[in-house]
């Protein structure tokens, strides 16, 4: 048998060597993830779309709310009262709602003006200066 002389290459590393441990921390992938620039690009367009969500729930929020409102206009001047009509406990007796006789009754006692004017006498004093010192 004949040996002929071959150049075959090869390297001793540590175990501590970079490349190593790249291999080590990527199981063998040699990938580390996405880089900054691509990570900043998926955050912003995740922002944009959780923004356009929440405009979109305000929107939708605005349309019902104004649908709701143009109902109840219609139905006060279907009944020929204003808004204030509709409302429970109005002292406006115009509009010829049903919600006009729910009014609390109005509290008809009187006091007397001098009872929260003038305040009571002071018991066992006379009222005026003291008398002099004998």
């Amino acid at each position: 048998m004949c040996i002929r002389d071959s150049n075959i290459p090869f390297q001793l590393r540590l175990n501590t060597d970079p490349f190593i441990v790249m291999q080590r921390i990527t199981k063998g992938d040699m990938d580390f993830g996405l880089t900054l620039a691509q990570q900043r690009m998926i955050g912003l367009v995740l922002l944009s779309i959780g923004c356009i969500m929440v405009a979109c729930v305000g929107v939708i929020s605005f349309i019902l709310y104004k649908i709701i409102q143009g109902f109840r206009e219609s139905s006060a001047k279907k009944e020929g009262g204003s808004m204030e009509a509709m409302l429970p406990f109005n002292n406006n007796n115009s509009g010829g709602n049903q919600y006009n006789n729910l009014a609390p009754p109005q509290h008809q006692q009187q006091y007397p003006p001098q009872q929260y004017h003038n305040p009571p006498p002071q018991q066992g004093y006379v009222q005026g200066p003291p008398p002099p010192p004998p």
